[in-house]
């Protein structure tokens, strides 16, 4: 089966504060990068993908990451707010990690599979 294994989804508890990404207060017109991490520990394909997060978030428009078996693909997410305010938003992780090889392995599975979901915050 494909497992889906994030690096950061025990490991973000104790670095950034457990579900959530929080950039503090940028600059305007800075930009400031987090990257989730996600390690294949089964024999099949992970797809990953990160729905489409709004601005002042950098990172989504629905893209799909492929992590062959036992290697590590990463998700970047950028802050990158060009007026000043507060933002926090909520985006969603999806895969096909814990299926069985058939439904992994099937068209839309990324939909069927485990999710996790961070709190994105960012302030400028």
């Amino acid at each position: 089966p494909v497992r889906l294994v994030v690096a950061g989804w025990p490991a973000l508890a104790e670095e950034e504060g457990g579900s959530s990404l929080d950039w503090g207060t940028l600059p305007i017109g800075a930009s400031s990068t987090k990257r989730l991490e996600a390690r294949n520990e089964g024999n099949g394909t992970l797809l990953i993908r990160v729905d489409a997060m709004p601005a002042p978030f950098v990172g989504g428009a629905s893209k799909t990451v492929e992590v062959a078996p036992l290697e590590t693909g990463s998700v970047s997410i950028a802050c990158a707010p060009t007026l000043a305010g507060t933002w926090e938003e909520v985006v969603v992780l999806h895969s096909n990690g814990g299926l069985s090889p058939w439904e992994a392995s099937r068209p839309g599975s990324v939909d069927l599979g485990e999710k996790r979901s961070y709190t994105l915050r960012c302030a400028a």
